[in-house]
């Protein structure tokens, strides 16, 4: 590791008890390197999508069976849900019973038969499940956005899903 001792703090850089490759070394202490406004929001910006992304996938409830159900959201389920929507589009009560997996209340998880009314619920209510999160991405990235400057750093910190 290289390190170079210096008696002044270069610009940019705040003290640290810890070494890392780039860290300034002064008067026996380690300084490291603060980062850029556009690299803690590049940083936010991934930490916002993996967070909207596991809201999508984390499931979504629904009553279309009559009762409160939870439907899984993930890619495979999402794809699934879309067939079955279009299915059930197309064939109506004809193509019925449209089996989805789901879980009840107690949390048993089963292929349980859906009419056409149904499906269509639910992937409706999965769709609006993704928009939702989807709207409050873009909303979160537009504020995260606008931080311009050093003085925008704990405007971007506190930006959380």
């Amino acid at each position: 590791m290289n390190v170079v001792e210096s008696d002044v703090v270069i610009d940019g850089y705040f003290e640290s008890s810890t070494a890392n490759i780039g860290d300034q070394f002064i008067g026996g202490q380690f300084f490291q390197q603060l980062l850029g406004v556009s690299q803690v929001r590049a940083d936010k910006s991934r930490e916002l999508r993996s967070a909207a992304q596991s809201a999508i996938i984390g499931g979504k409830q629904s009553n279309a069976l009559g009762a409160m159900h939870t439907y899984p959201t993930t890619k495979d389920d999402q794809a699934f849900l879309t067939a079955r929507y279009s299915k059930a589009v197309a064939l109506g009560a004809a193509g019925e019973p449209y089996k989805f997996m789901c879980a009840d209340a107690e949390g048993v998880w089963s292929r349980r038969e859906h009419t056409a009314e149904q499906i269509i619920a639910v992937a409706l209510a999965v769709e609006g499940h993704i928009t939702d999160q989807l709207n409050k991405l873009d909303q979160l990235i537009a504020d995260l956005s606008a931080a311009e400057d050093a003085e925008d750093l704990e405007a971007i910190e506190a930006i959380v899903w």
